[in-house]
């Protein structure tokens, strides 16, 4: 976000614009990094995701003492635990986590083609540059 406002241009009209090359970047690495992100907490979270109490557990008794029991961890109390995984399966395993997955991997168009996209659009010649006298050399 710096680098794209920091080479902002004004345009015809002039209205300032962001450097797209670095957005564009950020898009097309903001739709791995999201599921990767999920996967991540999928995997941490494992079964405890779907062991946990949906809803309210504190109002019935003999429950809420034996989930407290054996809920809990060493620093962290059987309620607050349950919160935090009840927000993690929000994001892993509901139909909102599941919608918000897939507006994160398709918000900004198909991402094969953004990135085929990019890498026909990105200079190539400063890196070729750099390149070709070494594949001279191998000729010679």
């Amino acid at each position: 976000i710096i680098a794209a406002e920091a080479q902002s241009k004004p345009d015809a009209f002039g209205n300032w614009l962001p450097e797209f090359k670095y957005i564009e970047t950020a898009r097309n690495l903001g739709n791995r990094y999201y599921p990767r992100a999920v996967e991540i907490l999928k995997t941490i979270a494992a079964g405890g995701l779907i062991q946990i109490p949906s809803g309210t557990f504190e109002t019935n008794e003999m429950m809420g003492s034996l989930i407290g029991k054996y809920l809990g961890g060493v620093t962290m109390q059987a309620a607050e635990k349950i919160r935090l995984f009840q927000l993690a399966w929000e994001l892993t395993g509901s139909p909102l986590g599941a919608r918000h997955d897939l507006y994160e991997r398709f918000y900004a168009g198909d991402p094969v083609r953004n990135r085929a996209n990019q890498y026909v659009q990105y200079d190539k010649e400063r890196l070729f540059g750099k390149v070709e006298p070494w594949l001279r050399s191998l000729k010679d």
